[in-house]
């Protein structure tokens, strides 16, 4: 049985990770949301003081935290408690993360300077889901206003679609198994919350934390096209 994070009882970390490691369900199994929990806001202290140290934006941090996060769950088999003492293998376990982030972080940004853009990246999102091979097709044949309007409507679909591609992958699966580009676009649009959890816990996230990143999502490319297609 997983420990609640309810009132002032203290979470059990030895067994959360525990269970994490073992339970058979993977990260369908409740302790994943508990460790996500527990661990997301610690991850996103650090990733912000890494992103200070660096020099990067504060806009990163979001990105870098998601992607820390993705790291540690997927080389979670590898912690060994040092004990079976909760606070002993709290401090333990946050020492790991942080040098798992970190080695993480500095690959990405490595990665970044090498390639400041990699288009293959764009090439593994479904494109029929944001833009459509027709537009250009289509806008010969339109009035100059309707031809205006189709293209601008292209832009920020295109937008949308770059922006995803900067997620890290699972957090950008789950977002796009959830959503179509329709209610990613208005972020006050109510999920389906049972299949939205199923789908959240299916790639290690909580729906709070899709819901949380969606909204960003659409804040992040919302301003930059206003940014890009400034109203007159």
């Amino acid at each position: 049985m997983v420990t609640e994070i309810d009132g002032d009882a203290a979470p059990d970390w030895a067994l959360v990770i525990l269970e994490v490691q073992t339970d058979p369900a993977g990260m369908a199994c409740p302790a994943f949301g508990q460790l996500f929990e527990l661990l997301y806001d610690y991850i996103e202290a650090i990733a912000r003081v890494w992103v200070r140290r660096r020099g990067v934006h504060d806009d990163a941090v979001e990105e870098l935290a998601a992607a820390g996060w993705d790291k540690v769950v997927s080389k979670i088999q590898k912690f060994t408690a040092p004990s079976d003492n909760s606070e002993e293998v709290r401090k333990a376990f946050k020492a790991w993360v942080g040098t798992c982030c970190r080695r993480e972080w500095n690959r990405i940004a490595e990665n970044q300077h090498e390639h400041a853009t990699d288009p293959q990246e764009l090439d593994e999102i479904p494109q029929d889901s944001f833009i459509s091979d027709e537009t250009n097709d289509s806008t010969e044949h339109q009035n100059p206003e309707q031809a205006c309007r189709e293209r601008v409507m292209a832009a920020a679909r295109t937008i949308l679609h770059q922006e995803l591609a900067k997620m890290p992958q699972p957090l950008r699966d789950a977002i796009l198994e959830t959503e179509d580009c329709k209610s990613v676009s208005n972020p006050s649009a109510r999920l389906r919350t049972g299949e939205t959890a199923a789908i959240a816990a299916k790639y290690g996230y909580t729906p709070g934390a899709i819901r949380t990143h969606r909204n960003r999502l659409a804040k992040r490319a919302r301003e930059r096209f206003e940014s890009e297609f400034p109203h007159d």
